[in-house]
This record gives C-alpha cells, sequence and structure tokens, in this order.
C-alpha cells in the first residue's frame, strides 16, 4: 500500500496529535484502523512510514487536517530503487552490458562461481564428473574394446557394433562401460547402407 513519508521528527509529532485530538486510547486507534497497536509504537518511534490508508481514515474520523509537508510513495515503490541498485552492482561486477570487456568479465566470474558453487547450476551445461576407473580385468577388455571398434575426439568415445549379428554384444558393452566408467553410452542407429551400425556414444571432456 502507499506510504506517507515525514520530514523526520514529524511523523512521530503528527501521530502524538492524533491521539490527543481523537481522546482514544492507542489500543483503540489500533482498532479503528484494524492494525496493531505495535505498529502505532513503530510509527510513532519513526521506524517505519505511515500508511496512506490508515492516515486518511484517521483524518475523516476525527476531522483533522491533513499533514503540511509530506510525500506519498505509490505501492512497490522500492522495487525500481531495488532494481537501479542491482543494475549498479552487475555493472560493478561485470563491467558494462553489451562490451567485450563486460562479456569476458562476467563469463570469467561466472566460470569461478560455477567451480565454488557447482550446486547452484544444477540445471546448466556444467563439465561432467567422472569416477577414476578402478585398474580391473573389465577395464582391460573395455580398452580391448575401444582399440578395435572405437575413436576417441577431444571431448568424445565412440565404439561402432553391428546391430545384427550381434546385438546381445551391443548390450554387454554398454553394461561393460556403465560399470567401469560410471556411466552408460547413448546408442545411435543410422538408416540407409549404414543400418546395421550402432554406435555407442559417451562424451565428456572429463571423461577423455
Amino acid at each position: 500500500m502507499a506510504r506517507v513519508i515525514f520530514k523526520k521528527g514529524k511523523q512521530k509529532k503528527w501521530i502524538s496529535q492524533v491521539l490527543e485530538k481523537s481522546g482514544v486510547h492507542l489500543e483503540e486507534l489500533a482498532k479503528i484502523a484494524d492494525i496493531s497497536s505495535r505498529t502505532i509504537r513503530d510509527w510513532r518511534r519513526e521506524k517505519f512510514s505511515v500508511s496512506e490508508k490508515v492516515l486518511q481514515l484517521w483524518i475523516n474520523r476525527f476531522h483533522l487536517p491533513f499533514p503540511h509537508q509530506v510525500k506519498i510513495i505509490p505501492d512497490y515503490w522500492y522495487t525500481t530503487k531495488g532494481a537501479r541498485q542491482g543494475g549498479l552492482k552487475r555493472m560493478e561486477l561485470y563491467g558494462l552490458l553489451g562490451t567485450l570487456e563486460g562479456r569476458r568479465k562476467g563469463g570469467h566470474n561466472s566460470q569461478i562461481n560455477r567451480s565454488l558453487y557447482p550446486e547452484r547450476y544444477s540445471n546448466c551445461n556444467l563439465k561432467k564428473l567422472f569416477t577414476v576407473p578402478v585398474f580391473s580385468e573389465k577395464l582391460a577388455e573395455l580398452v580391448g574394446i575401444i582399440l578395435g571398434d572405437g575413436g576417441i575426439t577431444s571431448s568424445q568415445l565412440r565404439i561402432t557394433l553391428n546391430k545384427e549379428t550381434e546385438p546381445e554384444y551391443v548390450d554387454y558393452v554398454v553394461g561393460l562401460m556403465g560399470e567401469t566408467l560410471g556411466e552408460k553410452p547413448k546408442k545411435f542407429y543410422f538408416k540407409g547402407r549404414a543400418s546395421k551400425t550402432c554406435n555407442l556414444i559417451l562424451s565428456g571432456v572429463g571423461l577423455i
């Protein structure tokens, strides 16, 4: 609701005048306005600004003059102030919007925050975390499969198998990758001349 802003010391004086001219106790004054007596005490201490609705109610009820030299501020006035402060803070952290320097600084700070607080970025594309494989016969077998039927790029592992002649083997390799690397690969089938081909693909710079 809209608020009434008094000059310093004037709000306390005005509340005291309302109590005096109304001839009622503070609790009764609060009951008339449907607010707590504590709210009126806070207003008298100038801890908070007075509600315009309550001020107008008291003026009409007790035939009081409208206070001089006050300013009415609308509902949600603080959002504009908060937005401005937020914008200034953002410029302070990341530089001017739309500039190369600002984007570079923003990206650098973003990477730092992602590293320090990964839980805040669970819905973003982050570098996958892979556990270090345990040396075992199964890992040795997988390495052999990769050397024979696989390929590795800077960010992806791919194993190409025949889905028609060895469908059970495809499922076996999928399980083997999941057990040794901690994540099962995705299956990609190709149409046309390569319709018999099934690619098992697992992506992640951390994996490679």
